[in-house]
């Protein structure tokens, strides 16, 4: 399980997130979060014992847990966002948004997130 208060979960097989992952590794304000492949075994065990099943027709999203609470899809980047070195933590500002409008934008970039950037062979790998 993981070691941090703080766990992101996300897509190893796309571009976008891997390169997203690294952007907040190089920006985090404290050495505390986790990355977890949304593909693993761990991920699996932590997306159960939260009792999470993705919503109907979605297949992945970025999940960040939040000392015990889990986020996914746009309150998961917002919310990583206030963990983050300013001014990037601004970004939370955006959760006045409603869930529903932020979450149907999140969706239709991530529908096409594979179309503009192509997958990779490799995947982010924080130094520990």
């Amino acid at each position: 399980m993981p070691k941090h208060k703080h766990t992101i979960l996300f897509d190893t097989d796309c571009i976008f997130c891997n390169k997203s992952m690294q952007f907040i590794n190089d920006n985090k304000r404290e050495n505390n979060i986790d990355f977890l492949s949304l593909h693993s075994n761990e991920a699996g065990k932590l997306l159960k014992a939260y009792g999470y099943s993705f919503p109907k027709g979605q297949k992945n999203s970025l999940i960040f847990i939040n000392e015990n609470r889990l986020y996914d899809q746009s309150s998961a980047a917002l919310r990583i966002a206030s963990i983050l070195k300013s001014p990037w933590s601004f970004l939370t500002v955006f959760l006045f948004i409603p869930k529903s409008l932020r979450d149907w934008c999140y969706m239709e970039f991530s529908k096409r997130r594979h179309s503009f950037f192509t997958t990779s062979d490799t995947c982010f790998i924080p130094d520990k």
